[in-house]
This record gives structure tokens, sequence and C-alpha cells, in this order.
């Protein structure tokens, strides 16, 4: 189902599976706000064990390397600190117990992986079904959705929608497909930059709600009105900080649409060196370049590099929302 363009898409936490997120996106129908219920539970399919079983050697594979294994079983974050400390006190029991003790683990470990896998095996995975089961682990549209009252000067869905566009916009970049951009945020931390936004707005869009409502309730009287404007007050400044992130997000989208533009123009040969676009100076020269300045607009061109334009991408993402770019 295609989403109309006037509403923000759904937006899914990045530390959940990959094929959880996809089965999820592949039904936004089904997917309720975070701030609302959860979808009702109407029951689903489920894979059967027997489907399970050549996990066997990957759950050996765990238990040997649990800190590669769990990170994709229970998300980033959580499965690194479980998984490294389950690879520390695997290598301690080696190191202080001996050989014996250490595979004695191991087969233990085997066994709860292979168990843990089987009944995961088990667990419907039909999209309905996890839209309940991580029920706030994404938003919609209507997390997005404020009342028609304008105190907001910029609504948190138009902030969300240009967020998105954003992002979109850099992930379907030649430069990008290309792997140019991969040290930079595209395209692992991009999901984590949209996330982070997608929450903030969401917590600034029910509170928008609750103070609408209280004021509803008090008539929307004088009196309320002054009570409430601290609290809307702020507001405005919390969505303000978010307003300064969708733009820097989008200075760094425009960036890698420079730099594309670059890209597609060369197409440069890889054992080829470096070629240069030409660029039209600023009309304000001032002859210190070598020039006169009496060429203006109209003057001899600048020369821009695919290099040069992806070093001001990369200046431009580290102002990106979380992890600076070094």
């Amino acid at each position: 189902m295609e989403q109309p363009k006037h509403l923000a898409r759904p937006v899914v936490d990045p530390d959940l599976p990959s094929d959880v997120r996809d089965a999820l996106l592949s039904r936004p129908d089904l997917l309720t706000p975070a701030s609302g219920e959860p979808p009702p539970d109407t029951g689903g399919a489920r894979r059967p064990v027997v489907e399970a079983l050549p996990t066997v050697p990957m759950a050996v594979s765990c238990a040997a390397l649990p800190v590669v294994c769990l990170p994709f079983m229970v998300g980033r974050d959580r499965g690194l600190v479980l998984g490294g400390l389950l690879q520390l006190g695997l290598a301690g029991l080696w190191w202080g117990r001996g050989f014996w003790p250490f595979m004695l683990a191991e087969v233990v470990l085997e066994v709860a992986f292979l168990a843990w896998l089987l009944v995961s095996a088990g667990v419907r995975t039909d999209p309905a079904h996890l839209a309940r089961v991580h029920h706030g682990r994404y938003y919609v549209d209507r997390d997005f959705t404020v009342r028609p009252r304008r105190q907001l000067t910029t609504p948190p869905r138009r902030l969300m929608r240009r967020a998105q566009e954003a992002v979109a916009a850099v992930q379907r970049s030649a430069v990008g497909r290309a792997g140019l951009l991969y040290d930079m945020v595209h395209p692992v931390d991009l999901p984590r930059v949209e996330w982070g936004i997608a929450e903030t707005l969401a917590e600034h869009s029910a509170r928008e709600r609750r103070l609408a409502e209280i004021l509803h309730r008090r008539g929307n009287s004088a009196e309320a009105r002054a009570e409430l404007e601290p609290h809307w007050q702020k507001l405005r400044a919390d969505v303000d900080v978010v307003v300064g992130q969708v733009e820097a997000l989008e200075r760094y989208a425009d960036r890698v649409r420079a730099a594309d533009a670059v890209y597609r123009e060369q197409r440069p040969p890889s054992d080829a060196p470096p070629v240069r676009l030409a660029r039209p100076v600023s009309g304000d020269s001032d002859g210190s370049d070598g020039s006169d300045g009496s060429h203006g607009s109209d003057g001899p061109p600048e020369p821009v590099s695919l290099e040069d334009s992806l070093q001001e991408a990369r200046r431009a993402a580290r102002a990106l929302p979380g992890r600076p770019v070094t």
C-alpha cells in the first residue's frame, strides 16, 4: 500500500532484526500509534518447528562466538553487552579452569542457543502479530499529528516528512550506492538519525495533544491560556531544536545531491586521474585569486572535483544529530 505523500511514513526501531523491520513496513495498515493501544491479537501462522532443524550449526557458532551472534538476535546494544559478557566468561573459564570445563560450558550454551532458535522458529511471524508484539517500537503518521490550533509554527508531521525525504535522497543517491558515503553516516547511521528524530517528534506531539486537551477541558479560558503558556513556550523551544536537526539533515542531503551531480557527470574510470568539473565563480571576485575580477558571474569557471563535493558532504554530516563523523 502506497503512503500518501502528505503523510509521514512509518518509522521502525533500527535495533529490531531486519526481517522484523521488513515485515512491519510491509503492512503499514496494521501498525497503530505508539501513543495508543496495540493492535488486536488476530492469531496468525506459525513456522513449523522442523524448519529450524538446520539451525543446529548456527547454535554451535553462536555458542563459540556469542559476541558476534547475539547482536543479530536481540538487537545491537543489548546483544553486544550480553555477548561480550559471555565471551569474556568463556575466555576466563578456559584460562582459569582448563579445557574441559570450557567445553562443558560450550555444550550448555549450544543447547541453550538451539532451544532459543527452535522456540523462535515456532513464534508467529505474521506482520499482525509482530505489530502487536513490537508496539511502541515503531511510529506512524498519527504519532506526529497535533491539534489544528497552530500553537506550533512547524507541525511535527511536516518535520518528519522533511527528515524522511532527506534520508531517502541520500539512500537513493548514486554516490551512496557506489559506496562513496559508506564511511560517513550512510547507510548504517541514517536510520538511527531518522529514528531519533521520530522519537523526539512523537514525544512533542503527545505533549501538544495533552496541553490542547487541558485547554479544551478548561473552556479555552484566558486564565487557562496564561497558565499553560510557559508549557507552550517550552514545547516550542524543544521543537525548534528538532527543526535545527532536520535542517542539518536537509543540508547534508543537498551536499549529497551536489556530489551526486558531479559523480553522474564525470563517471571516471577507476584508474583515471581525478576529473574536475567546472563551477562558476561568484561575481564578487576581488582579484585575490589572480584574476582581475572583471569577468563577474560570466568569468572563468572554478574547477570542482568529486573529492571536493564529497568532502563538503562529510562536513555537513558532522552536524547531524547522533554520532559525529570524524
